[in-house]
C-alpha cells in the first residue's frame, strides 16, 4: 500500500478515537448529571434516562456523514 494512504487512515483512526474519548467524557461530565425530567415522578429517572438517550442518539443522527 502507498505510505500517504496508510498515513491518512492511521490519522483518520487515532481522530476518531480521539473524538469518541471526548465525547464520552462530555457525556459523563455534563450530560449525565442533568435532570431534564423530575425525578420524583413515576418513572422519572427512566424518562429522564430515555430523553438523554434521544437527545445523543440524534445528535449523532446529525452529525452522520453518508
Amino acid at each position: 500500500m502507498n505510505e500517504r494512504v496508510v498515513a491518512y487512515q492511521l490519522g483518520i483512526f487515532v481522530t476518531q478515537w480521539a473524538l469518541m474519548i471526548l465525547g464520552f467524557g462530555i457525556l459523563t461530565r455534563i450530560v449525565a448529571p442533568l435532570r431534564l425530567v423530575a425525578l420524583n415522578l413515576p418513572f422519572g429517572s427512566y424518562f429522564d434516562a430515555s430523553v438523554k438517550v434521544v437527545a445523543s442518539s440524534g445528535s449523532a443522527a446529525l452529525c452522520r456523514e453518508d
